[in-house]
């Protein structure tokens, strides 16, 4: 048998604060800083919990959604 490869479940803390931290990543690529900047601070917030995180479907960028 192969090895079972654990993915996180979505919409949960791993799975968003993950996704962000690529995406902050691939804006750092495409040297995006702006956007970076945003997105970073974000990460921080949802790490604080003063905000939640959706991703929007057509194009996969996140959503910061006010908790307070």
């Amino acid at each position: 048998m192969g090895e079972v490869i654990q993915f996180p479940l979505v919409d949960t803390w791993y799975y968003n604060s993950d996704r962000l931290h690529r995406y902050a990543g691939s804006m750092m690529d495409k040297q995006e800083w702006g956007i970076f900047e945003a997105v970073m601070t974000m990460m921080e917030l949802y790490d604080e919990g003063l905000i939640d995180v959706s991703w929007d479907p057509a194009t996969g960028e996140p959503i910061a959604i006010s908790l307070t």
